[in-house]
């Protein structure tokens, strides 16, 4: 059985490949020799440095549906297939039957037959990795991403930078265009500049406290009983008292609400956790599967699909892509904190669902060859491996250990404290006003 505390993942699959070229191909794709397209095997030693990039030139539609033979450089091009076409398949039957025929635009010695372009018009899939080349495809992926976000980073970032400083864009955007230890540094300046702005706020208003009772004792020792100065003392005292009270009960609301989140927390977790320096994972114990299986699929699951959806279809198309979605936004959220050496590690995790789902799939396609006792069958085996990944999900992180009515609870006086605050920060601003007017009048 699949253990799923293995350490972060040493094996994963990519269809990315680095890319080849063509005269009907981009300029700037580097050749690779023919030969390298040729199908794998699982003792190939073929790389995916040096394989033919087929499924990434497919999604960024830079292989064009014409026949390679009708490159206008050539002596005799073809002219019949020279326009793009809809569909692949009409450029694989055009070759096929052109390299039956000994046309003169499409001679059988021309070493052009042996290219990787034809190849892949010729080809309807390409062929499998085995797992040497899905984890060098893994490396080549994270490699690509990390130099994509650190170029972007160098082109962009400090003019950014400056739009930030001008208040042209917020802090999120200017984030966006930051990676691993950048983004962390900055993650850091606007935890430490808001703590700053914080204590500023704080000796402001302790000077404005001072200006006030300085004020007062002015007006006191200059006073010989007539009613305006007496006005005067009275409104400066009133706009302290109201100051000072303002003040304690924002900071007594944010004790409280700190001490909420800490209950919030520790509803879903032990004592411990907050006081540790471990993520909520690595509290737990809990590492991501590093080796794709049928198993790790529901394991999977448990932590991509909500609780209230267990009981539906889990394997169902719709929910495997949801599941997809859920990890990829988590993933790239992740990415955006590591560096390099780890960003393979991440594009990993993807790696391992994506193969546990392919496997998943190929299991259930298999049950319609099956007699209806063999179906029904494997139908039992993941109800049970489906049982299981819940019962392990529950016993890891005791998430549905308590009352809903206590989460309730917990809820409606985090709500209660957190709307307080905002009321005693509104009083805070007004009396801070108040007492500022009453300061610069007198």
């Amino acid at each position: 059985m699949a253990d799923i505390t293995t350490a972060t993942t040493e094996s994963s699959q990519s269809n990315l490949q680095p890319s080849i070229s063509h005269p009907s191909l981009p300029a700037n794709v580097p050749n690779v020799h023919p030969n390298n397209a040729s199908t794998t095997s699982p003792e190939s030693s073929v790389s995916p440095e040096s394989a033919f990039d087929y499924h990434r030139h497919k999604r960024l539609g830079k292989l064009p549906k014409v026949c390679p033979f009708s490159d206008p450089s050539r002596e005799n091009p073809c002219t019949t297939h020279n326009q793009p076409r809809s569909r692949k398949d009409i450029i694989m039957k055009h070759l096929l039957k052109m390299k039956s025929k000994n046309d003169p635009s499409h001679p059988k010695n021309d070493p052009l037959w042996e290219s990787d372009v034809v190849k892949y018009l010729l080809q309807l899939l390409p062929p499998r990795y085995d797992e040497t080349q899905k984890r060098e495809a893994a490396q080549l992926s994270a490699h690509r991403y990390y130099v994509k976000r650190i170029k972007l980073q160098d082109e962009k970032a400090d003019l950014e930078k400056e739009k930030f400083i001008a208040g042209q864009i917020d802090a999120e955007k200017y984030k966006s265009f930051l990676i691993g230890k950048r983004r962390r540094e900055f993650l850091m300046e606007q935890s430490l500049k808001a703590r700053i702005e914080q204590e500023i706020r704080e000796e402001n208003e302790r000077e404005l406290q001072q200006i006030l009772e300085q004020r007062i004792s002015e007006l006191r020792s200059q006073s010989n009983g007539d009613f305006a100065t007496q006005s005067a003392i009275l409104e400066l005292e009133n706009a302290r008292d109201k100051l000072a009270s303002a003040q304690m009960d924002v900071r007594r609301y944010r004790e409280e609400i700190s001490s909420q989140s800490a209950k919030v927390v520790e509803f879903f977790a032990n004592d411990s956790f907050l006081s540790s320096d471990r993520t909520f994972l690595q509290h737990h114990e809990f590492r991501w599967p590093t080796n794709p299986s049928v198993e790790i699929f529901y394991v999977f699951a448990t932590f991509l699909s909500a609780p209230s959806g267990w009981n539906g279809q889990i394997r169902s198309s719709e929910n495997i892509r949801h599941m997809k979605r859920e990890l990829s936004e988590y993933i790239e959220g992740e990415k955006a904190l590591v560096d390099e050496d780890e960003v393979h590690q991440l594009e990993g995790i993807m790696a391992v669902f994506n193969s546990s789902c392919d496997m998943v799939r190929l299991e259930e396609e298999r049950t319609s060859e099956m007699s209806t006792e063999g179906a029904q069958k494997w139908l039992d085996e993941q109800s049970s491996l489906w049982d299981r990944a819940q019962r392990l999900f529950h016993d890891r992180f005791k998430l549905n250990t308590r009352p809903p009515i206590q989460l309730v609870s917990l809820i409606d006086e985090y709500a209660d404290m957190w709307r307080g605050l905002k009321e005693a920060e509104d009083g805070e601003d007004l009396a801070r006003q108040t007492a500022q007017a009453a300061a610069e009048g007198g």
